[in-house]
Parts: C-alpha cells; sequence; structure tokens
C-alpha cells in the first residue's frame, strides 16, 4: 500500500514564531527522564505542528509521519475498533488566549495551565474520574527565578501543585514542582494525565529535562544514530537462542543456539554488512553445523525508525527478512511505534535500549472520511540498545505460532555479557603431533603438521570461543601481531581429518 499523498493544507509545520513561556516551543525535540523509573526512562515531547481553528490554536505532538501518509486525515483520523490509536495514541494541546489545554480518556474534564501566569496567580485542575480519591489540584506560581539547566541560563517560573486530598501509600503531588523556563519550555513537570487520573494505585512522577535538539546541535541528551546501534566489530561474539513453536503442535518445531563470530564488518554510506562464522548447536547442546554467513542491512531501512527518537511513531517501507542483525517485516508500508529509551548501565558502559513494534497495515483507510477499517494484520516487535544491536527479534503472533531471536550472551570490544558458555565444551581435542613455535608468541607463528596432507584450513578462536581468523595455512606461518594477548585454539581441517592446537600470544 503507497503512501497517501493528500492536502497538507490544514498544517503549518514548524512555521509558527517562538513564544515566551510555551510548555513545548515548537520544532524543538525535548528529551524528559523519569529517573524513578528502573531503568530509568527517557520520553521525547516533539511539538512539530499547529493548526489554526477558529478562535484557538492545536499544537500538535511528532505528527510529520502521520501527516506524510494521511495528509488532512491526520487530524482526524478516525479507528472505528480503537486498536490503532491505542495503541500509540497521539497527543495534542489546544491552545485558547494564555491558558494551555489537554483532554485525555480520563473523563469529561481537561488539564490546563497558565504559562503566563504572574507570581502569585493560582488555579485548580479538577478531575472527574471515578478512581481517584480526591478530584482537586491546584496548580500556584510560587517563584521566578534565572536558573542554570543543560548549560543555558534562563529566567523560570516555579509552580507548586497542592492536592485537596490524599491517597492511601502515594507519595503526594505536593512534592513535586513544575518549572518552565521562558524561552526553552517546561524543565521539570509532572505529566498532565496524573492531574486527571490518581488513584491510590498509581504513583506521581516526576519528568526532568535532559536533553534538546535545537538548530545547531543537541545539548544534553543526545538521541542514538544509526552507527549507534549498528556497529560491531571484527572479535565480537554474540550467542542466541532460536524458537520456533507453531501454533500447531502436530507441525515440527526448530530449537538451536547459534554462537556467532564477527569476522568482519563494513560500514558504508548506504548500508552495513556482518560477516559471520557460525557455530550452531542443537537445543540439547551438540554441534549441528558449521556456517559461514553474511548479514546486510540498509541504513534508509531503519533511518527513520532511529530518527522518530523515543515514544514516537513513524510511517515507512520495509523489506522482508527474518535474519537477528537487521530486524525487518515483509510489507510495503507500515506503522512503526518505539517505546521509551531505557538507559541501562551495562558492562563498561550505559546502554539506551529501544524497542520498535510493527503493525502491519492492510487496507484500513477511507481518505474521503478519514475512517480506518482494517488495521492491523499481523505485530511484530524488536528490542535493540547500543551495546550490541538488536537482541530480541520477535516474530510471535496472537495464534500461539512462536518465532523469536534472543541474544543470551555476548561479547562486545572485549567485554563479556550474559551466558557465553554455549558451545564451549565442544571443542576437539589437542592433538600433540602439531606443534607451534615460537609458542609464546609475538608477531608471527609457525605451524608443524603431520605429513601425508598438503591444504589445511586453519581458524583461530580465543579462550572464550571468539572466532579472529580463519583461511588456507601457508609456508610462511602466520600474522598474530595484531591479536589481543591470551591463549588461543587453533583448528585445523583437510580431507577427511580435523585436528587443534594451543598457543599463547604476548
Amino acid at each position: 500500500m503507497k503512501p497517501l499523498l493528500l492536502s497538507l493544507a490544514t498544517f503549518l509545520s514548524l512555521a509558527a514564531p517562538a513564544q515566551d513561556w510555551a510548555l513545548f516551543p515548537l520544532g524543538t525535540a525535548h528529551y524528559y527522564a523519569d529517573s524513578s523509573a528502573s531503568p530509568v526512562t527517557v520520553e521525547q515531547c516533539l511539538m512539530d505542528s499547529v493548526r489554526n481553528e477558529g478562535g484557538q490554536e492545536l499544537q500538535f505532538f511528532n505528527m510529520q509521519a502521520w501527516k506524510q501518509a494521511l495528509g488532512d486525515c491526520a487530524s482526524t483520523f478516525s479507528d472505528p475498533w480503537g486498536s490503532l490509536q491505542n495503541q500509540w495514541p497521539k497527543d495534542s494541546l489546544i491552545i485558547r488566549n494564555d491558558t494551555v489545554f489537554q483532554y485525555s480518556a480520563y473523563g469529561t474534564l481537561p488539564f490546563f495551565f497558565l504559562p503566563q501566569a504572574a507570581l502569585g496567580q493560582a488555579w485548580t485542575v479538577v478531575s472527574d474520574y471515578p478512581g481517584n480519591d480526591y478530584d482537586q489540584i491546584t496548580i500556584a506560581c510560587i517563584g521566578q527565578e534565572e536558573r542554570t539547566f543543560l548549560g543555558i541560563t534562563d529566567s523560570v517560573k516555579v509552580f507548586s501543585l497542592t492536592p485537596n486530598g490524599s491517597s492511601p501509600g502515594q507519595t503526594p503531588i505536593s512534592d513535586f514542582q513544575v518549572v518552565l523556563s521562558k524561552a526553552h519550555g517546561l524543565v521539570e513537570f509532572v505529566p498532565f494525565n496524573l492531574f486527571l487520573f490518581h488513584p491510590s494505585s498509581v504513583q506521581f512522577r516526576a519528568l526532568s529535562l535532559i536533553g534538546l535538539d535545537v538548530d545547531d546541535g543537541s545539548i544534553g541528551f543526545t538521541k542514538p544514530r544509526f552507527t549507534d546501534f549498528f556497529h560491531l566489530h571484527p572479535g565480537d561474539l554474540l550467542v542466541w537462542e532460536y524458537e520456533h513453536y507453531p501454533g500447531d503442535i502436530s507441525q515440527p518445531w526448530t530449537h538451536f543456539y547459534a554462537r556467532d563470530s564477527i569476522v568482519n564488518s563494513v560500514l558504508g554510506v548506504d548500508s552495513v554488512t556482518y560477516e559471520v562464522h557460525r557455530m550452531k548447536y542443537q537445543w540439547s547442546g551438540e554441534l549441528d553445523a558449521v556456517l559461514d554467513l553474511s548479514f546486510t542491512g540498509r541504513r534508509a531501512q531503519y533511518q527513520y525508525l532511529v530518527d522518530a527518537g523515543p515514544g514516537a511513531i513513524t510511517i515507512g517501507d520495509a523489506s522482508e527478512g527474518v535474519d537477528p542483525y537487521f530486524p525487518n517485516a515483509n510489507f510495503d508500508q507500515a506503522f512503526f511505534g518505539t517505546s521509551a529509551y531505557e538507559l541501562l548501565a551495562g558492562p563498561g558502559t550505559f546502554d539506551t535500549i529501544v524497542q520498535w513494534g510493527y503493525g502491519i497495515s492492510g487496507q484500513w483507510l477511507d481518505p474521503t472520511d478519514c475512517i480506518a477499517g482494517e488495521v492491523f494484520d499481523i505485530g511484530f516487535g524488536a528490542r535493540l540498545d547500543t551495546r550490541a544491536g538488536a537482541n530480541v527479534v520477535d516474530w510471535s503472533d496472537v495464534i500461539g505460532n512462536i518465532r523469536k531471536w534472543t541474544l543470551i550472551g555476548s561479547i562486545i570490544n572485549g567485554v563479556p555479557d550474559g551466558d557465553i558458555t554455549v558451545g564451549l565444551g565442544h571443542r576437539t581435542v589437542v592433538e600433540s603431533a602439531v606443534r607451534v613455535w615460537p609458542n609464546p608468541a609475538v608477531d608471527r607463528i609457525h605451524v608443524e603438521l603431520p605429513a601425508g596432507a598438503s591444504e589445511w584450513r586453519y581458524e583461530l578462536r580465543d579462550a572464550l570461543g571468539r572466532c579472529w581468523d580463519r583461511g588456507m595455512l601457508g609456508a610462511s606461518g602466520l600474522d598474530v601481531s595484531r591479536l589481543p594477548a591470551g591463549i588461543y585454539v587453533m583448528g585445523l581441517r583437510t580431507a577427511g581429518r580435523s585436528i587443534s592446537t594451543r598457543f599463547i600470544k604476548r
């Protein structure tokens, strides 16, 4: 299904002038962290479109992708089953005079805010959601001062939050503040929906500004780019578990482990390619196959997903593919939703994790009435991080058909993580008839082999099972100068024979 190119005349994108005390200045991506979450989560607020409607202005978050595919229907899209809007709801703010409103599913009354409020001015947000223990929260401007954040110094207003009741076990909203910068929007705030939806089972939380995307670059938190997710190098090792259990239990199932050594990687302008030496093991642990594979991912395929940022939706094409390194879908056009980023303290680094959800679009849109028919046929999910790339690729479906790759262990840049023991117990016994010299080695080794075979293939693995080099063994020996110091196993194969030996690299 191709994008619908409809009129965009009702929208203005990035056209409105900057306004003092705007909650989310138009065209600037704001990144907010919820430090109370474990792991810490990062959300994005990007006000990218405005529409004038009578005496009010509608401001939309992350609408560019919708507009590209849906045109005028982007703002009035109606989904009779609610599946699309429930999975990836679209937010908007309504500006009337000097008041900002946001409506939600939590009752008929809106949240509202007065960015232009003077010192001492107060107002009360009332909720009619039936599950709350109290129904009013008063917001008051209690201070205006100069403050520095993200290296920026600006005038800010500080607002207190006072409820007319309490809930058992709930941290009171009075423990939080709203801080609004004159030129850069909200610096700290409580998510607006919590003013309307705050039963005792829900905790209030604060979102603090940790990054901005501005015209001349990023300040603070920087959104990961394509090469942050796809950057594996020779010497990296990944251990996968693959599961395929059909929904029909009478059909055959597949369950194996793959121990993948990256032997070469090529990052080009348009794509990245990994050459992989795979040791494939049955679920019982027995070696099943040895394979040399190549995986290529196109930058264009993932750039729009990376650019979308955390907690956003985008629309794009996807080509078929089921490998774990570059998780794809198999249809012409689809909705792609991203989760909020997770910031996870990983081994030796601090990783950013994001999940991409894929929804396959069918014949879903009547552009005359902006009504969706069939919205989703299949779902697909992938979880990636900036350490190892893809670590979960899930093709499972709602009828019980499980088809999933899961990364269970890895060694990236020499740092191990997870279970890397798969296959380590299945090495060939060292044969004494093979001699490597000098041992320990510094830059080159020579191999003395049994007589009777003229061509030997070799493979060098370290103590953790990572493949560092392989090829045909020549009379001049092997250059090992680039190998890190450690113990290595050299596997040697010729017609009808397989042996191995060990040496130490200084």
